[in-house]
């Protein structure tokens, strides 16, 4: 993610193996294994990660760079199966976190960003 963005903006969330060990990540429902939270701590979900019930891993190696998936910088506020109701985020700054683990021994990756949503001008 860049960084910046406008309310309402869509984003392609990427991810960047930057080490040096191949880790797995979910290539079917991506956003459902991370956690979003706005600046004063609450967690949310998000309308690409409420059905989360196929398993599907695959590899990012290392220097290789998977989208995760595209999102419209909103959350889901009702969900029956998946989101059939959504809200644009406010303005404010927001956190993604996430855990990737290791093809094989070690531990486990995190990986975090923290970007901002301006009003729309």
């Amino acid at each position: 993610m860049d960084g910046i963005y406008e309310v309402g903006d869509r984003v392609v969330v990427r991810i960047e193996n930057v080490g040096d060990a191949t880790y797995l990540y979910e290539s079917f429902y991506q956003a459902c294994f991370l956690s979003y939270f706005n600046s004063q701590g609450h967690e949310f979900i998000i309308p690409p990660g409420t059905h989360c019930d196929i398993l599907s891993r695959v590899e990012i190696r290392p220097g290789e760079i998977k989208r995760l998936f595209v999102w419209d910088l909103d959350e889901c506020v009702k969900d029956a199966w998946g989101c059939v109701k959504s809200r644009r985020l406010e303005p404010g700054t927001y956190t993604i976190r996430g855990r990737f683990r290791p093809v094989g021994q070690g531990p486990p990756a995190r990986a975090q960003v923290t970007f901002e949503i301006q009003a729309a001008r």
